[in-house]
């Protein structure tokens, strides 16, 4: 049995999250929560495949043409249907994230990678079939939405998690993230817990920047 060793903080937080709460939300809030998870969540793996096989054909050939934010699909999904499930506890919708957790956690490359381009441009912030001549990829992006919410469905889910994908707290020091510190990536500008995106609108790809991390 793998130790779970827990994050160092560099403060102690004012707030925390109450694992066993229980919600019951009736009304136009409980109405459209029922419409969302019975017309949407439930069925969106099914409906979009391409959310999960994209990254099962990332070395194929030939290639997807893909968007550059294409990675993102599956973790923004997570992040939607993680919080409705606290909400409501719907058994359908925690028997098909159980699913999806575990066919996502399944693609994931043995160097740690989980993102839909091909080996050579992983994390570079460019890929050959981003679009229809090449161009700048969130790959980053995807990886950030991903280690910040897949531990939440497989807490909430009961999918089994394998050791070496990352806790939002451990990405920054992870080998393969440390690569997009050299690569750059594409514009924007976001802040948010474990990662400092920004485009001083140098570099010499346009929309290309720089990688710093909140350590």
């Amino acid at each position: 049995m793998r130790t779970e060793i827990p994050p160092k903080l560099a403060a102690v937080p004012c707030l925390e999250r109450c694992p066993d709460a229980r919600f019951s939300l009736q009304g136009w809030i409980g109405e459209r929560l029922e419409g969302v998870t019975r017309q949407w969540l439930r069925v969106a793996p099914l409906a979009n495949p391409a959310m999960l096989e994209m990254f099962r054909d990332r070395d194929r050939t030939p290639r997807r043409d893909l968007v550059p934010w294409a990675g993102e699909f599956a973790g923004k999904y997570l992040i939607g249907a993680v919080e409705v499930l606290r909400l409501t506890g719907d058994s359908g919708l925690r028997s098909v994230l159980e699913q999806f957790v575990r066919e996502l956690l399944s693609l994931q490359d043995d160097d740690g990678y989980l993102g839909p381009w091909p080996r050579a441009h992983r994390l570079t912030g460019w890929a050959p079939n981003a679009g229809r001549n090449g161009g700048a990829t969130w790959d980053a992006w995807g990886h950030y939405h991903e280690s910040d919410e897949v531990p939440a469905p497989v807490e909430v889910a009961g999918a089994a998690r394998p050791a070496r994908f990352p806790r939002r707290h451990e990405a920054a020091h992870h080998p393969l993230l440390r690569r997009a510190r050299r690569g750059g990536l594409p514009g924007g500008c976001v802040e948010r817990n474990g990662v400092r995106r920004r485009d001083p609108g140098g570099g010499g790809r346009r929309g290309r920047g720089t990688v710093t991390w909140c350590e």
